[in-house]
């Protein structure tokens, strides 16, 4: 089905919703409440544009993790990347560098989750996912310039609870089991324990090692606790633990445009470089680097974290306390740098890091004409990255160690006046400081693990420009900003609200991690240290919108018109070879159009659309990192070029979901369940120098479930498909190192169709 045949069917379905005839009109959707703003409220109620996945619709979609989540809302990428992982919203988002902050901020009960690789555990026994678009700073602080993703897990209720749910897929051998079981112990103290296990065997074959990857084994475990001494007081703890522990990845060589420079066409016969579900990759043998970790394929990845909220609440005035522990150790040896089955390379990464983070708040009453909320908050940070490269032909190792601390202090707070019974604004205030201080060590070894001689020391420099830095750099730095945000709501009828807002975001600079410039002489180290900084990012955001709820409740249209303007930009684009042009973009502009479209039809049939326009590219960009196919060199600065005009990552044009769940009643208590999901979008680019060939086209998938079971649903069996139209679609590419007119592509999850069962115990 062309991507243009969807648009027509879609905005023919939104248009057929504003003349649905009044005996369909039986149903009401539930109230959606949500914690944008710090506080509980209806999702109708907060002025500003917001996705949000209830926890159901993911523990029976199969929905694995975030990059699941994100396919199923318009504008929105999360995935996982070679060499770290990307979380961008409307066209924004950080470069794959273990330097950064992401732009968009990642919150789990109220904590802060800043790193890449914490994006990647199970999603697990949750309560909802809300996607909060365009900079929140000012309730969720300096890292939310693009947005935020603001997590809720599931508490234990009134009542007992528990439940099970398995899945089986033959044809990438998945296995996935999930449980919950929570409730009072009595009248003061209540537990819930939930976790998942999963297991798959890969989609991608690998012809070389004649295995299908990439393999994934991964669990995680939490805990919470809820104790009410007194009414006026709630203590709630939780401890959650989770693994992972892949073996291969879903990289290939795709394609190899400039044979003459393809190493893997030279040097392997029958070679193949079609974006396919093909691929020959190897490692480096353990005869060419006997002490060296290079060759178990493998990525592991084991977190912890602690959350402890107390909430006193008396008279509607509320002192909250939100206290946070987070760490994880990431071993990561699963990506071969040249991407194909010659034994040229290995890049194990390890990362460990540990955050504090500790918050005060109060809230007012929301029944006086002002309301507010203030707060301070406090993190400290520990990170320890480490990167290895080898390239044997050159017979050494280059490793950079890179030991970051950072502290963030903020001081924050909102008030809303209710200037009428239907006008109300909110202004917002938040300071950010934030330190940083970097220790980072540069040096080369043999690959027997001896110290390098000359002549390993001379081949890595004539090879990739290495050279060893002083044993040890250091750098600090320190930024800090106020951000205002001021929001108007208008409630022009029953049920309809028009609001407007300003926002500006502030995210702050740091130090590029994977840096491995030379700097042995005075003049060099002068350049490694202007390069290896990067400048704080700024955003000044507009949105314009209305909310409403029509037909007596069974419908919702939510609409957003909205314009970013970013200053200073931070972005990292591979070089080609073996590091990152780090760096600032001058000015970027993200602008468009969000419909969010639910419809309850019936009691039994729901239907939902959202779809995007966005216009997203870079205004001012004169010094980027220059691409293989069509550069566009800057003619005043030797060695850049030009992006000026160009697309931003990840931001198609026009996309979209279609929604449609239907429950059919029949005889005897039992009924049918057929759930419909239409994903679809332009194409748009994947490495960040947009080189044409690192377009992914324009696509449409379409996943499809189908249930039976008892009414009351105590118990289900189901057949859940995902990309039925079997759609081969990437999410991260790239130039191969060293080998100019070649590139690799990841492969996102192709076909599959399971059985899941579930069983509710109460």
């Amino acid at each position: 089905m062309e991507l243009g045949r969807v648009r027509v069917l879609l905005l023919s379905i939104m248009l057929a919703v504003g003349n649905v005839p009044d005996f369909i009109l039986a149903a009401s959707l539930d109230e959606i409440v949500v914690t944008a703003q710090k506080r509980e409220q209806g999702l109708q109620d907060v002025p500003i544009s917001i996705t949000v996945i209830d926890g159901e619709q993911i523990s029976k979609g199969n929905i694995e993790n975030m990059a699941d989540l994100s396919a199923q809302i318009p504008s929105v990428t999360i995935s996982e990347a070679a060499a770290g992982d990307q979380l961008f919203i409307r066209g924004i988002g950080s470069g794959i560098n273990p330097g950064f902050e992401q732009s968009v901020g990642l919150f789990i009960d109220g904590i802060y989750f800043g790193r890449g690789r914490q994006s990647l555990g199970l999603l697990s026994d949750l309560e909802r996912v809300e996607v909060l678009k365009g900079p929140q700073s000012t309730y969720f602080g300096n890292n939310t310039i693009a947005g935020a993703v603001n997590i809720t897990t599931k508490k234990p209720g009134t009542e007992w609870e528990a439940y099970v749910n398995s899945l089986y897929e033959a044809e990438h051998e998945e296995v996935d089991l999930q449980f919950g079981i929570g409730g009072p112990v009595n009248d003061q103290l209540g537990v819930r324990i939930a976790g998942r296990y999963r297991d798959i065997g890969g989609w991608l074959e690998n012809t070389h090692t004649n295995s299908d990857v990439p393999e994934k084994e991964s669990w995680t475990l939490r805990g919470t606790v809820v104790y009410m001494p007194v009414n006026e007081l709630e203590i709630t703890l939780k401890l959650d633990g989770s693994h992972i522990d892949a073996v291969g990845n879903n990289y290939q060589i795709s394609p190899c445009v400039n044979a003459g420079s393809c190493l893997f066409q030279q040097a392997i016969p029958g070679f193949e470089d079609n974006f396919d579900d093909i691929k020959q990759d190897g490692a480096v043998p353990d005869a060419i680097a006997p002490n060296a970790s290079f060759t178990n394929d493998n990525h592991q990845q084991d977190s912890f974290n602690f959350m402890g909220n107390i909430n006193y609440n008396r008279n509607g005035l509320s002192l909250i306390s939100v206290t946070g522990f987070t760490s994880f150790d990431d071993d990561r040896n699963n990506v071969d740098p040249d991407f194909g089955p010659a034994p040229l390379s290995r890049s194990p990464r390890t990362q460990e890091f540990d955050q504090i983070s500790q918050e005060f708040r109060i809230e007012s009453s929301t029944s006086e004409k002002l309301e507010y909320v203030a707060g301070v908050y406090w993190q400290t940070s520990d990170l320890d990255f480490t990167d290895d490269l080898t390239f044997v032909p050159a017979g050494g190792i280059g490793r950079v160690v890179h030991h970051q601390d950072e502290e963030t202090t903020a001081l924050f707070g909102a008030a809303t006046w209710h200037l009428r019974h239907t006008l109300r604004a909110t202004a917002g205030l938040r300071w950010s400081k934030v330190e940083k201080e970097v220790e980072r060590d540069f040096t080369i070894v043999a690959l027997d693990g001896s110290p390098a001689g000359v002549a390993v020391l001379g081949t890595f420099s004539a090879l990739l420009d290495f050279a060893p830095h002083p044993n040890t750099l250091s750098f600090n730095r320190e930024d800090d900003d106020a951000t205002p945000s001021l929001n108007i709501e208008w409630d022009v009828a029953d049920e309809i609200m028009l609001y407007g807002g300003y926002a500006q975001g502030f995210k702050a600079g740091g130090f590029d991690a994977l840096s491995r410039s030379p700097a042995r002489t005075p003049a060099e180290f002068a350049r490694f240290t202007e390069a290896i900084n990067f400048a704080p990012e700024t955003v000044d955001a507009y949105e314009v919108g209305i909310k409403t709820k029509l037909f007596d409740g069974s419908v919702t249209l939510n609409g957003a018109l909205f314009r970013s303007d970013y200053e200073d930009l931070q972005v990292s684009t591979f070089d080609g070879v073996s590091g990152f042009l780090v760096g600032n973009a001058g000015e970027s502009r993200t602008q468009g159009v969000e419909v969010d479209i639910s419809w309850a039809a019936t009691e039994d049939l729901l239907v939902d659309f959202s779809f995007v326009y966005l216009d997203a590219k870079y205004i001012d960009f004169a010094t980027a990192q220059c691409r293989f196919a069509n550069p566009r060199p800057n003619p005043d600065i030797p060695g850049v070029c030009i992006l000026s005009g160009e697309p931003l990552l990840f931001s198609p044009e026009l996309s979209g979901v279609f929604n449609l769940d239907y429950t059919r009643p029949l005889n005897n208590g039992y009924q049918l369940g057929f759930g419909l999901d239409l994903i679809f979008s332009d194409e748009y680019f994947v490495a960040a120098d947009n080189d044409p060939n690192t377009l992914q086209d324009d696509f449409v998938k379409l996943n499809a479930s189908i249930s039976f079971g008892p009414a009351d649903e105590k118990w289900s069996f189901s057949l859940v498909a995902r990309n039925l139209t079997d759609e081969f679609t990437t999410t991260q590419g790239n130039d191969t190192p060293a080998t100019p007119g070649s590139y690799f592509f990841n492969l996102n999850r192709t076909r599959s169709i399971a059985l899941q069962a579930r069983y509710n115990f109460f």
